[in-house]
């Protein structure tokens, strides 16, 4: 590797598989408040995929030409502003 942008790459992908390693804190504190709105937080998150798949799925479809993994623009680089990307700046 020669460039920063390599050595950024390979961090986001260490800290994300340190992300899925670690254990998940268990609060017993508030177990019955959690227990009591379970059905709202599902609902919740399943909204909140749903827009995160739409939205990333939408935004890769418009840029899929000028994508790359690491932090340098390809060559044949262009501003895109259409599709979801006329709403969000960063929906990937």
């Amino acid at each position: 590797m020669t460039g920063k942008g390599q050595y950024l790459v390979v961090m986001q992908f260490l800290l994300l598989a340190a992300f899925i390693v670690t254990p998940v804190y268990q609060c017993y504190t508030y177990q019955s408040l959690f227990e009591n709105i379970a059905i709202f937080r599902w609902s919740l998150l399943c909204i909140s995929w749903t827009i995160a798949l739409l939205m990333g799925g939408l935004g890769s479809y418009h840029i899929r030409k000028f994508l790359t993994p690491l932090p340098y623009p390809v060559e044949h680089n262009q501003l895109v502003t259409t599709g979801v990307y006329s709403l969000v700046r960063h929906p990937l």
